[in-house]
């Protein structure tokens, strides 16, 4: 049941677990523009805690109204408990405005550390499956240096779940810039850790993934290596010189000139 009125901002306290990370300065302007034209249209959902009333649902409005000003803010008063009020902010922010799974993730591990929820208390409150819980929690706490680019929303979940089949953090920060700076989609992403993996596999002297146990073994492949510095690791940014059989002694007189040594191929033939 809930109640309708008009309250002080001094009356008002922001949630002690708000869902957000990071709230987008650019579109929280914008609301507070909207605020200053037309006011607060939904109420602010909020729940009485020692006298005072904190925000369950309306931290955003909350944000943009302080930061124009406003005195008093609209609320409607819930009497929910702890776990009915946190899914209601989980529930209320899904549908109004896309959180992130780090958020997510964030949100799961404070509350079972606060309340002491276990799995089956996360998936009653906010209405989701346990894998769906527990992908966003090992995000958050298996790879801290992904969170930041889903947080930031640089890359999307979808991204960072092919990215986190990398168990080698160099590795990960390269398939990390390749999504967010040069817009790797999750088909591209899921194929390099495919390579990555199969390249893993072939060092180490075993049979790539999905080989029959039966099949041959995997013979190591020689890598190319880079014609100016000759190392062979980076293998996804190497590519290949095209060059006429009778121009090869003209590119190794010029490779030569830029004292580059030479030891490939290009002074075969």
């Amino acid at each position: 049941m809930s109640t309708l009125k008009i309250v002080k901002r001094t009356e008002l306290v922001e949630p002690p677990l708000p869902i957000r990370a990071a709230m987008d300065d650019v579109k929280l302007q914008e609301l507070a523009d909207s605020i200053r034209r037309r006011g607060i249209i939904l109420p602010l959902r909020v729940r009485v805690v020692d006298g005072r009333y904190e925000i369950v649902d309306g931290h955003r409005r909350y944000t943009a109204g302080c930061m124009i000003g406003l005195s008093e803010f609209p609320v409607s008063v819930t009497d929910a408990g702890d776990g009915d009020c946190f899914g209601e902010m989980l529930d209320a922010n899904v549908c109004r405005e896309d959180i992130t799974a780090a958020e997510e993730g964030i949100q799961f591990l404070q509350c079972a550390e606060r309340y002491g929820w276990g799995i089956e208390d996360l998936k009653h409150y906010f209405a989701k499956s346990e894998d769906y819980i527990n992908k966003r929690v090992r995000l958050i706490e298996k790879f801290p240096d992904v969170v930041p680019f889903v947080a930031d929303r640089k890359i999307t979940f979808g991204q960072a779940q092919q990215i986190m089949r990398c168990s080698d953090p160099s590795q990960r920060q390269y398939l990390l810039d390749q999504a967010a700076t040069h817009g790797a989609n999750v088909r591209t992403l899921t194929y390099m850790v495919d390579q990555w993996q199969t390249s893993v596999l072939v060092q180490q002297g075993k049979p790539a993934a999905h080989t029959p146990e039966h099949s041959v073994s995997v013979v190591p492949v020689e890598q190319p290596e880079c014609e100016f510095c000759h190392r062979s690791d980076d293998q996804y940014n190497m590519t290949t010189v095209h060059v006429h059989t009778y121009h090869k002694r003209d590119l190794q007189a010029v490779l030569e000139g830029l004292n580059v040594p030479r030891r490939s191929a290009l002074t075969s033939g």
